[in-house]
C-alpha cells in the first residue's frame, strides 16, 4: 500500500502504481479472507479495497475479491460501511466487463446467446446502483449524507465529508460504467432484448444520463484533493478520472459542459503534484 502511495506521488513508470496494486491483491491471496475479519489486518483490508477496485476497472478483469468468501468472510466482525457494501455490489462488474470484451473476436451470431446473458447481468447491476440512490433520497434521516449541488454548473459540488463524497463518486461512476455498457451492447447487437421484468424501456440508460453523472464525478475533484485529506483524497480520485476520462473520449468532444470540466480538472491537476492522476487523464487527451 506505502509503495502504491509513493508511486502515485512520484511514479517510475506509467503502470508502476498499479504493478504494486497487483502486489497487494498477490499479498491477499498468501492468507485466507478469514485472516481479514478482525483487527489490524481488517483495517488493512478495508484500506486496500479501494485501490484493488481500481485494478479491477483498469484491467477489466475478474478479481478475487468478487468472490463470495471475500465479500462475507472479511465483514463477518465489523459490518460494511455503505462504501465497502458499494464495492461488493460493484466488484462482479469488472468480470462481466472482461467477458464482454471477448465477444469482441467473435461474430454478431455467435455472440448474442453471451451478450443477452451479459447484458441482462449488468441490468441487474445498474438497476440495484440506482435504487441505492433513491432509497437515500427517500430517508429524511440521511438528508446529511447528500451532496451539495451549487446553482450554477460552473461550481464544483460540495459534500459534508470526504466518505461521502467517496460514497456518491463511486456510485455514480459504476453507474457510468453500467450506463455505457449497455448503451455498448445494444448498438452492437440490436437484437438483444431487454425485459420488462429487469427494467422498462423507459428506464434503460442514455448518453445524456451519462454526460451528467460524469460531469457530477469531475466536479466533485476539488472537493477530494483538498489538503486536508491528503493521499487518501486523491487515492480516491482515481477510478472516478479513469471513468471520466473514458466517457469524455466517447461522448465529450461535443459536449460543452464535459469539455469545460476536463480543462478545469487538468488545469487543478497539473497545479499540483499529481503526476499519477495527470497519467490517467492524458488518456483522453
Amino acid at each position: 500500500m506505502c509503495l502504491f502511495l509513493s508511486e502515485m506521488i512520484m511514479p517510475t513508470s506509467p503502470a508502476s502504481a498499479i504493478v504494486h496494486a497487483k502486489g497487494m491483491d498477490d499479498l491477499m491471496k498468501l492468507q485466507g479472507p478469514t485472516f481479514y475479519s478482525s483487527g489490524l489486518s481488517h483495517h488493512m483490508f478495508v484500506g486496500f479495497r479501494p485501490v484493488l477496485v481500481l485494478q479491477a476497472f483498469i484491467t477489466r478483469r475478474k478479481h478475487l475479491l468478487s468472490d463470495h468468501s471475500w465479500t462475507s468472510i472479511p465483514f463477518s466482525i465489523y459490518a460494511a460501511s455503505p462504501l465497502q457494501a458499494l464495492f461488493t455490489e460493484a466488484f462482479p462488474l469488472a468480470a462481466i466487463l472482461e467477458r464482454m470484451d471477448i465477444l469482441q473476436g467473435f461474430t454478431i451470431a455467435q455472440a448474442m446467446p453471451d451478450a443477452q446473458q451479459i447484458l441482462e447481468e449488468i441490468l441487474y447491476i445498474f438497476q440495484s446502483l440506482v435504487h441505492r440512490e433513491q432509497i437515500l433520497h427517500g430517508e429524511a434521516a440521511t438528508h446529511r449524507w447528500f451532496p451539495i449541488f451549487p446553482a450554477q454548473s460552473e461550481q464544483p459540488i460540495q459534500f459534508p465529508s470526504i466518505s461521502v463524497a467517496n460514497y456518491f463518486t463511486h456510485l455514480w461512476a459504476f453507474q457510468v460504467i453500467c450506463a455505457d455498457s449497455i448503451i455498448k451492447l445494444l448498438t452492437r447487437y440490436p437484437c438483444l432484448s431487454t425485459p420488462k421484468e429487469i427494467m422498462e424501456p423507459e428506464e434503460l440508460p442514455s448518453v445524456e444520463m451519462i454526460k451528467q453523472l460524469a460531469c457530477w464525478c469531475f466536479r466533485s475533484i476539488k472537493f477530494l484533493i483538498q489538503k486536508e485529506f491528503k493521499l487518501f483524497g486523491e487515492a480516491s480520485t482515481s477510478l472516478i478520472i479513469k471513468t471520466y476520462c473514458d466517457m469524455f473520449r466517447a461522448y465529450g468532444d461535443d459536449d460543452p459542459e464535459m469539455v469545460f470540466w476536463y480543462n478545469r480538472v487538468s488545469r487543478i491537476l497539473k497545479g499540483g503534484s499529481y503526476p499519477f492522476l495527470e497519467s490517467l487523464l492524458g488518456a483522453a487527451d
